[in-house]
């Protein structure tokens, strides 16, 4: 069994410290996909820590993987990830303009798929 200490290290090191590896380039659909995001009040640029823990819930023509989570104070988060699972965009809304998030998602996938 971990000491409290050994499991606090151990959060520090894989979740505060994580990293999630860029992609290197952005494709058209991508590039209008952050668009439409951009668009979105209140959307902030946030930390890529989330990144490994939101799920995919479709993929663009060319690849680019559509993925969401919840953070544990219930915000909502977009990432956008290559099809090598690099990260292109990621960001969140606050809990008042999470209606106008999942707009835009709906959006991108009617026009973008």
């Amino acid at each position: 069994m971990k000491l409290p200490i050994e499991r606090l290290i151990n959060y520090f090191v894989d979740d505060v410290l994580y990293q999630a590896e860029s992609a290197s380039s952005i494709s058209q659909f991508a590039q209008k996909a952050v668009e439409i995001l951009d668009g979105v009040s209140s959307m902030s640029q946030c930390h890529d820590r989330d990144f490994k823990w939101s799920r995919p819930i479709f993929v663009l023509p060319d690849g680019t993987v559509v993925k969401t989570c919840k953070n544990v104070i219930g915000l909502n988060h977009i990432f956008l990830a290559d099809n090598h699972g690099k990260l292109i965009y990621g960001g969140f809304v606050d809990w008042t303009h999470s209606d106008e998030l999942k707009k835009a998602i709906d959006k991108i996938r009617i026009e973008l798929t």
